[in-house]
């Protein structure tokens, strides 16, 4: 919060961005975030840019075969035979 209010401070062009997925954090969490941008700067809460989490098949996949020896060798195998 420091960051962004010296920024703004300095007349410094500076948006806000969080990881607002409701997966991950709860309602009150994400209230209390936009009351605090909104106190630093009144814009800060409404262009707040707010990211979810995206699942890429890909990534899922290194984790499960990191953890199962089984799905490591088929998935090895099906990368093989693209």
């Amino acid at each position: 919060f420091k960051a962004l209010q010296w920024l703004l401070d300095e007349g410094i062009y500076a948006r806000a961005a969080a990881m607002t997925d409701p997966r991950v954090m709860p309602k009150e969490e994400r209230q209390a975030l936009i009351k605090r941008l909104n106190q630093i700067y009144p814009r800060l809460g409404r262009e707040l840019e707010e990211e979810q989490i995206d699942r890429y098949d890909t990534t899922v996949n290194r984790l499960k075969a990191s953890i199962d020896p089984e799905f490591a060798k088929r998935l090895e195998k099906r990368i093989r035979e693209l």
